[in-house]
């Protein structure tokens, strides 16, 4: 790592700075709604708690996702349009005209929400210069420290992207993973 903080490395600190703000205010305004979304749509505590699983469900849809286009694209702009999604969700997760609407945008906060918090931790270990295959065991590691008795979908986001590291060594591409008759055809020709 650089031992004077450059410009552009500044930035990128602000900017996920910036994205935990957003996340923290977020989450707390969220959980701040919850007595109230019982109210406002007249339902039991049992269906509220039913209704809540969609966040969870949210973040489980979200995180594999998250970490293939971390990988992909750089923390940067998933950090970016997560950020987006997630200012741009809370107003229908507060809007409630009905059940379903409610269990749809707390779904989409909930991916937001993961896609975020994948993206940030990686995002903030990152520096000038860093190798490709730095950044992968870097967001590796991320979703590694991620993983907690109350968060262990986790794992699966480590794991895949551990899985989607080890493909692109041995197959050598950093785009498309290559179809079963192309790797025999490789195999062939290296006489493996």
């Amino acid at each position: 790592t650089p031992q004077i903080m450059q410009p552009e490395l500044k930035r990128a600190q602000l900017g996920v700075i910036l994205a935990f703000i957003v996340n923290g205010f977020t989450a707390g305004t969220f959980v701040a709604r919850i007595p109230d979304f019982k109210a406002i749509l007249n339902i039991s505590d049992g269906l509220l708690g039913l209704s809540l699983l969609f966040v969870s469900v949210g973040v489980f849809a979200g995180l594999r996702p998250a970490g293939r286009n971390s990988a992909r694209f750089g923390s940067k702009p998933v950090i970016f349009w997560s950020t987006l999604g997630i200012s741009f969700m809370l107003p229908f997760v507060g809007w409630l005209p009905n059940l379903q609407f409610m269990w749809v945008a707390l779904f989409f906060f909930g991916f937001a929400l993961a896609t975020q918090d994948v993206a940030m931790n990686a995002h903030i270990q990152f520096y000038p210069g860093i190798k490709t295959s730095e950044i992968h065991k870097v967001l590796i590691q991320s979703a590694v420290d991620l993983i907690s008795e109350k968060t262990p979908n986790y794992q699966y986001v480590a794991s895949n992207l551990l899985n989607y590291l080890l493909r692109k060594e041995v197959f050598e591409t950093k785009i498309e993973m290559p179809n079963l008759i192309n790797v025999i055809k490789f195999n062939i020709k290296k006489d493996l």
